[in-house]
């Protein structure tokens, strides 16, 4: 029971340190993970953005292809240059 005897100051040595270990370590550790959380926000929302960008630039390419085709068919209907009994465009 020889080595009982210094235990209770070892503990104590040991609580004191794991007490204050702690605290810097979570502070130093604040900015950075703020820093990482803004970056993944941001990444998060540019890469939500490219989605929706393409989104709506595949639904313009699709309106378009639809569109133009029509426009230039009554444009050279107007100019008389398109017979409606021929098909051919």
């Amino acid at each position: 029971h020889a080595g009982n005897l210094f235990a209770p100051g070892m503990q104590r040595v040991a609580e004191l340190y794991q007490w204050g270990e702690p605290a810097t370590t979570e502070h130093r550790d604040v900015p950075q993970k703020t820093v990482r959380q803004a970056a993944a926000a941001f990444l998060r929302l540019a890469f939500l953005q490219q989605q929706i960008t393409e989104s709506l630039f595949e639904a313009v390419n699709r309106l378009q292809r639809r569109v133009l085709p029509q426009v230039r068919r009554e444009a050279l209907l107007l100019r008389g240059g398109l017979d409606l009994h021929s098909g051919v465009d």
